[in-house]
């Protein structure tokens, strides 16, 4: 499962450099990203969770939101809702 293998990975290197500086701020920083991500995947479901980094994967290779909305397009909505 990659997340497991990137929070091993992350959660090593805070250790790593842990024992060198005796400071575990970046342990404490691994940890607290990693609880986020859990309680939101426990909340909305793996599937959502998938879907997220499926939408982001797309994103960053091909630079483009195919879910994208213009800012024209949520100053109407805005407008719609606010009855303008």
């Amino acid at each position: 499962m990659k997340s497991v293998r990137s929070f091993e990975r992350a959660y090593r290197q805070a250790l790593a450099e842990a024992t060198d500086s005796l400071d575990l701020t970046r342990v404490l920083d691994v940890l607290h990203a990693y609880h986020r991500i859990a309680w939101l995947t426990r909340q909305q479901g793996v599937q959502a969770h998938r879907r997220m980094l499926d939408k982001a994967a797309t994103v960053l290779r091909t630079g483009q939101n195919p879910d994208a909305v213009s800012n024209e397009q949520v100053q109407a909505q805005i407008e719609e809702r606010l009855g303008q």
